[in-house]
């Protein structure tokens, strides 16, 4: 997990004031500013320290078999490995809408959730973990069918995402672009408008803390829906979302850096791109 030299508070969560708010509630020193600066312009957000020093932990959940998540996050996993020796990757390889996550226990320890799963009903110890996640407002991120992954906990949706899944559409060819003021973004950097195929999922209603980064307009349809989005969750917690996930998109440099791009901004790591000169997974 992450850890920052951080005066008398080694294991505490250091908290950092919102910019635009005026002035901090404290004295931070040049590296923490740094870190908001580098980081986003919203919200309170919390980041972790403890003894395993300069490691970022990712959890990763997978369990949505229509889109093949397994092995869309294994590749991930791997290419994350190689391109930064700070990242430490464990991870539950569950069944879609099962009832199992075998190693969820791990996420106790992790910095950053990342889910891409569909309609689990998961016994109470195990919905545990993920609540007790959610609840110290750590970092998570979620893709596709994360908005409804866990039927025993739908309102991480609209809770912890800023989301309101309505159903899909059709597949169809889908334009990619940004949304207003979403182009200077830190997730946006080094992201390029794009076509991609898929069915477009519904979110009418997104949540007031939300900032939408892509739009899409299926060529078909006309439809335009929000494709990615930042959520500040709680009082500090960061999270982000984007209904794209198919095969494709993760051989796709634009998808990749997004997510590349998440990662650091959910979790303020300044994480090493495993996107850059087509050498994503």
């Amino acid at each position: 997990m992450i850890d920052v030299e951080y005066p008398e508070r080694q294991k505490e969560w250091a908290v950092f004031s919102k910019r635009g708010h005026g002035n901090p509630a404290f004295m931070l020193p040049a590296a923490f500013l740094l870190l908001i600066l580098m980081s986003g312009t919203m919200g309170f957000w919390l980041f972790p320290a403890n003894e395993d020093e300069g490691t970022l932990h990712i959890h990763l959940i997978s369990a949505s078999e229509e889109y093949e998540s397994e092995n869309s996050l294994k590749e991930t996993k791997k290419a994350l490995e190689e391109h930064d020796e700070g990242v430490k990757i464990t991870a539950s390889w569950g069944e879609d809408a099962g009832s199992d996550l075998p190693n969820i226990e791990l996420l106790g320890e992790a910095d950053l959730l990342i889910v891409f799963a569909r309609r689990m009903t998961l016994p109470e110890d195990q919905l545990n973990y993920i609540t007790q996640h959610i609840e110290a407002e750590k970092p998570v991120i979620g893709i596709r069918t994360s908005s409804h992954a866990f039927q025993g906990f739908l309102e991480l949706d609209a809770r912890v995402f800023g989301g309101d899944y309505d159903g899909h559409g059709d597949d169809e060819s889908v334009d990619v672009s940004f949304a207003e003021d979403a182009e200077e973004h830190p997730i946006m950097n080094g992201v390029d408008a794009w076509n991609r195929p898929g069915k477009i999922y519904h979110n009418p209603d997104l949540g007031p803390q939300t900032q939408t980064l892509l739009l899409g307009r299926g060529l078909d349809s006309d439809i335009y829906e929000p494709l990615a989005w930042t959520n500040m969750y709680g009082e500090n917690g960061r999270a982000f979302y984007t209904s794209m996930g198919l095969p494709s998109d993760f051989e796709n440099d634009n998808f990749l850096r997004m997510l590349n791009n998440a990662i650091s901004w959910t979790t303020g790591y300044e994480l090493s791109s495993f996107a850059a000169d087509g050498d994503g997974p």
